[in-house]
């Protein structure tokens, strides 16, 4: 048997589900075909193989499985990354007025609300870069990626220990 990487069975684990909600839907509509129940059990049989090749026990149910690569940081890119921090994400309100949400640290509480000039503005202030200095270097990028690169440097800066939170509170 070959053996599963965790991000092959959770595509294999999210498959299975996926069709066996298909397949209640469907009965739930009175409308059940043979041919869904039919891949959907064969979604989940490859599930489950994979499962038990991965290591993981006859005993846990396919969505323990699930719950179980998404807690452990096993699930990879963009998806995996929005699962693990959504639930500490918290309500906000975007410079355009729209509402919006962020992880609620420092950095985004001191960057709430500000516009994409304004966020490089800043960073260049507490960077001790010149100004217009990111405003020439970000110019061939659109505005949200110009406000993300800003902040993204104030964060890097902080994490090396080059600021301080209390700096960015004095220089909102």
């Amino acid at each position: 048997m070959t053996t599963k990487t965790n991000n092959e069975v959770l595509a294999l684990v999210k498959s299975a589900m996926e069709a066996a909600a298909a397949v209640a839907e469907r009965e739930e509509a009175g409308k059940p075909t043979k041919q869904a129940a039919k891949q959907a059990a064969k979604a989940q049989a490859a599930a489950r193989a994979a499962c038990e090749a991965a290591g993981f026990g006859e005993e846990m149910s396919l969505e323990d499985v699930l719950a179980l690569l998404l807690e452990t940081n096993v699930a990879r890119g963009m998806a995996g990354t929005l699962a693990r921090y959504k639930p500490g994400y918290q309500p906000c309100v975007a410079y355009s007025g729209a509402e919006s949400q962020n992880n609620g640290d420092a950095l985004a509480q001191a960057l709430e609300g500000k516009s994409p000039d304004e966020v490089m503005d800043w960073a260049e202030r507490l960077l001790g870069l010149e100004t217009g200095f990111l405003a020439t270097k970000y110019a061939g990028l659109n505005p949200g990626q110009k406000r993300m690169n800003s902040g993204n440097r104030v964060r890097a800066a902080l994490k090396r220990g080059d600021l301080t939170e209390a700096a960015l509170k004095a220089t909102k």
